[in-house]
């Protein structure tokens, strides 16, 4: 199984745990290490989007959500909510792909 795939895996399960299960920690328990991978590999590529879930996934201010953001959980997503950001910036991201990072670190300066 190739970097990609292994870290495709992680986003996967760590989207169906979300998502269908609504459980973000076990989501989380999942990024985290694919984020490490991709990073050890030094495919940032594969690392941004994750970065990006697990901003997005920690974020307490969508509408639809039902489960509390703990403050542990709230720090970690603003963490890489910037991670995002800076990868952004190293990849040159497209003009629609640095908007979303830019909301993301601005939606937790609003928390």
């Amino acid at each position: 199984m190739t970097i990609d795939d292994q870290v495709r895996a992680y986003a996967d399960e760590a989207g169906t745990l979300y998502w269908d299960d609504h459980d973000l920690p076990q989501a989380l328990d999942r990024l985290l290490p694919g984020i490490r991978l991709a990073t050890e590999a030094d495919r940032l590529d594969l690392a941004k989007p994750l970065c990006y879930n697990v901003a997005s996934f920690c974020w307490p201010g969508w509408p639809d959500r039902e489960e509390v953001i703990t403050a542990d959980q709230l720090k970690i997503g603003e963490s890489y909510a910037n991670e995002n950001l800076r990868l952004a910036v190293e990849l040159k991201r497209t003009d629609a792909g640095m908007a979303n990072a830019h909301f993301l670190v601005g939606a937790y300066h609003f928390t």
